[in-house]
């Protein structure tokens, strides 16, 4: 009986024919299953890992001068331009993330008309104590009468005017 073949699996030993022995067959179908799903997530990955750096770069950067460099410092003035922004009290990693996902909502279409906005890097953070202020930048082609109004109160729209903001590579943006 060995390599017989049962709905396209390989069936070795007579006991796979044997009544009462469904199960052999029900696990090799699970085990099938799962190795399929484990594929699929690695390509997944593969795919995401592969497109990560041209996502990345291919995100809008404010226009900017490197005014100095010390090691994996840069310092860099940006033009004006236009930031959502919102401020979190807490510890950092906690209030980054919900800064992150209060201005991600705002630009993901929770606003007054409904828009999507592109995302643009960099996002920047800063901190005093424990209070966090969080901004995206916002595409060159806004303004500040085109930008779509925020329904959340604690996201606020500003104007930048140059100001000198540091770096650490390897991180793009």
């Amino acid at each position: 009986m060995a390599g017989v073949l049962c709905r396209g699996y390989p069936v070795h030993g007579s006991q796979a024919f044997q009544a009462g022995n469904v199960q052999s067959f029900a696990q090799v179908r699970l085990v099938r299953t799962e190795t399929m799903w484990w594929i699929i997530l690695a390509d997944v990955l593969v795919l995401g890992a592969a497109l990560w750096g041209p996502i990345v770069t291919n995100v809008e950067q404010p226009k900017y001068k490197v005014i100095a460099r010390n090691k994996n410092i840069e310092i860099r003035n940006y033009a004006p331009m236009i930031v959502a922004e919102t401020e979190v009290a807490g510890d950092r990693d906690k209030a980054i993330s919900e800064g992150f996902r209060t201005i991600a909502d705002y630009i993901f279409g929770n606003n007054l008309s409904s828009r999507k906005v592109t995302m643009t890097a960099p996002v920047t953070q800063q901190g005093i104590e424990n209070t966090w202020q969080v901004r995206f930048v916002m595409p060159a082609s806004y303004t500040m009468d085109t930008l779509p109004k925020p329904t959340n109160p604690v996201v606020k729209l500003e104007e930048v005017e140059e100001k000198a903001i540091r770096r650490n590579p390897p991180f793009p943006t």
